[in-house]
């Protein structure tokens, strides 16, 4: 049985954009997951705790990725992990 499952993809250091990218090119190199659509990117300020900008981080890319997997949700977050 497969599985459908959304993940969030996000970064706030370095080359933003390809960390994302990258984080896709790994999923996709499981066996067992396959990344079936993502989302366009986005980009968002670095938020506190209580929701005031913090003005010091970067910002974030953020996306989601839909993906579809054989794997039960514990053995999905160590492959994620």
């Amino acid at each position: 049985m497969k599985y459908t499952v959304y993940i969030g993809i996000g970064s706030n250091l370095g080359d933003r954009f390809e960390n994302c990218r990258n984080a896709i090119r790994l999923l996709n190199n499981f066996k067992d997951i396959e990344v079936v659509k993502v989302s366009k990117w986005y980009e968002s300020k670095a938020q506190s705790v209580d929701g005031t900008s913090i003005v010091s981080d970067p910002s974030y890319i953020n996306g989601v990725a839909k993906l579809q997997t054989r794997l039960f949700p514990e053995q999905l977050l160590s492959a994620l992990l």
